[in-house]
Formats: structure tokens, C-alpha cells, sequence
């Protein structure tokens, strides 16, 4: 039998990642946790040694901090939160979107090795990686600041490593131009294969091994 005091000292009770999302998913409606579950599952049965995981649009947190639970639980990889995160003074109806709040939840439910922010656009977090970077799942959520909308898919599409999960959720398929972005995208990148709704709300793709 596995040795498996690893795993126990780095997942805090439950050891089921699934009890572990649900515990902080119980007063959310049944999609946003559908999504993030599924999110979750697929960032997991990646290989861990693929890299890292990723969120675009990463908003109030609600994904980076499933993918969080992800990552501590198989003790590898960490999750960039990429957003454009306005100030809580700056935008009082916002204010649970701000990057302040994401801090406190990411200390609360004990992440703060696991969830990194970045402030920015998949542009400026691109430019920022050393060309060795690789994520196992990268999950576009919005499309922020872009000129065109197809700018995330292509520039993104590059960290993702063979075998890794490209998702798409609903922030980003509602933005104007994204079917015909996504649709531009899947004829010029047919590496990426096995597109299929993992939810009513959330897209996936694979990139070939």
C-alpha cells in the first residue's frame, strides 16, 4: 500500500477533494458549482507534473480558489489568478470583486501558498513568464482589456502544456465576437481536440500529448 502521509499533511479534513469544494460551495447556486467542480476534477486528474493552473477573468475567485483546493491537494502547481482587479474604493458596487477581498479569501480557506493574483491582462501576464512556464489547465473566464477578442485564446494557447485542459466559461463566451473567436481559434489550433460541454455553462478542450 502507498505510503501517504504526504498527501494526508498537505489536505486538511475531509480528505475528499470533492467534500473539501462542496464545504465551500454550499451556499452557491448549482452551475457556479457544477463548473468549478468540474474545473477542479479535470485540473486533477492532470498530470501534476504538467505545470501550473491558470484563470483569466478570475473575478470575485470563485475558480481560482477550487483550482486552490486542487493544488494543495495534489501538492503541486499553483494557481494564477489574472484579472484587472478594481479597487474596493474605486467601485463600492464591486466591492466583493476587488483584490483585497480575493486576499481575504484566499488566507481564510488557507491558500495563500496556492492562489497568486496577478494584476493584469493574459497579455501582461504572457509577457511576464519565462518560456519554460507551462500550465496543466488554463481556464478563460473573460477577456479584459483585449483589442481583439481572440487575443486570449492565441497568446494563452502556447503555456498550455501536451495534455493539458483549455476551458472556457461563460464570462467569456458572452463577450461580443467570442463564438467567432472561439470558432477562428479551434480551425487554426487543431491540436487542441476532444471539445466538449463539461457543463451547460463551461467549454473543454485538450491539447494532444
Amino acid at each position: 500500500m502507498p505510503h501517504l502521509d504526504p498527501i494526508c499533511e498537505i489536505v486538511p479534513s475531509p480528505t475528499s477533494l470533492v467534500a473539501e469544494l462542496d464545504r465551500h460551495w454550499h451556499d452557491h447556486d448549482a452551475g457556479a458549482r457544477d463548473d468549478a467542480l468540474a474545473l477542479a476534477l479535470l485540473a486533477h486528474a492532470a498530470p501534476a507534473s504538467a505545470g501550473h493552473l491558470l484563470v483569466i477573468g478570475a473575478g470575485y475567485g470563485h475558480h481560482a480558489l477550487a483550482l486552490g483546493a486542487t493544488a494543495r491537494a495534489a501538492g503541486a502547481g499553483r494557481v494564477f489568478a489574472v484579472d484587472l482587479y478594481p479597487e474596493a474604493d474605486d467601485s463600492p458596487d464591486s466591492d466583493g470583486w476587488s483584490l483585497d477581498r480575493l486576499l481575504g479569501r484566499i488566507v481564510d480557506q488557507g491558500l495563500s501558498s496556492w492562489v497568486l493574483p496577478h494584476y493584469g491582462t493574459a497579455a501582461t501576464f504572457a509577457q511576464l513568464m519565462p518560456g519554460d512556464f507551462q500550465c496543466r489547465l488554463i481556464h478563460i473566464e473573460g477577456a479584459h482589456a483585449c483589442a481583439h477578442v481572440s487575443t486570449d485564446l492565441f497568446l494563452l494557447e502556447r503555456l498550455l502544456a501536451p495534455g493539458g485542459w483549455l476551458t472556457i466559461g461563460p464570462g467569456y463566451s458572452g463577450f461580443p465576437g467570442a463564438k467567432d473567436a472561439l470558432d477562428i481559434f479551434m480551425r487554426q489550433r487543431p491540436d487542441i481536440t476532444s471539445w466538449q460541454r463539461l457543463t451547460p455553462s463551461l467549454l473543454a478542450g485538450r491539447k494532444r500529448i
